[in-house]
């Protein structure tokens, strides 16, 4: 989890009723030094490796990762792709299944292990969707307690849960 959180954006070129930027850059710090960041660029593009409209990208101390492309290099040769960096014969691949097929699946069969990623992994990457959007709502750079999964300034925590209706309210397990 980050230490700290900054993001930045608007909703730009559409007239309408959404709230949620269509382009919108965070960056999360963490305690170790090393970063995150995380664009979204509706309107923009992802030329790295010809990513098309919108995609992730993963950048890294020697290349860098684009979904559904590949990892490169930043060696650049001018007029010529990136040099690719090849994945190692060794490295674990995962089963190459829609995800939604995925979801669906573990949900018939009711087996946690038919999951694509673990209840856990599933609230960190939440956790930093949401901080990400708080940052952006508040225009401001924020400071998170990543063990007690609080923001430094209490104020700030109610933005963390909501009132829920009677019926469907989510138990405080810590």
């Amino acid at each position: 989890m980050p230490i700290r959180v900054f993001s930045a954006g608007g909703r730009f070129g559409l007239d309408d009723d959404g709230q949620s930027p269509n382009t919108q850059a965070t960056t999360f710090a963490y305690e170790d030094g090393s970063i995150l960041t995380f664009e979204v660029r509706n309107l923009g593009s992802f030329e790295e490796a010809d990513g098309g409209n919108c995609g992730n990208s993963f950048f890294g101390t020697k290349g860098y990762y684009v979904a559904g492309k590949g990892f490169f290099t930043y060696k650049e040769t001018r007029g010529a792709p990136r040099e690719v960096i090849p994945v190692p014969a060794d490295a674990e691949l995962g089963p190459k299944v829609d995800r939604f097929k995925r979801f669906f699946n573990a949900l018939r069969s009711g087996n946690p292990s038919d999951l694509p990623m673990t209840p856990m992994d599933s609230h960190v990457a939440c956790t930093h969707c949401h901080l990400g959007n708080v940052a952006f709502r508040l225009g401001r750079s924020l400071e998170f307690d990543p063990k007690r999964e609080t923001f430094s300034d209490k104020k700030l925590n109610p933005y963390l849960t909501r009132n829920y209706r009677k019926g469907f309210e989510v138990p405080r397990l810590a």
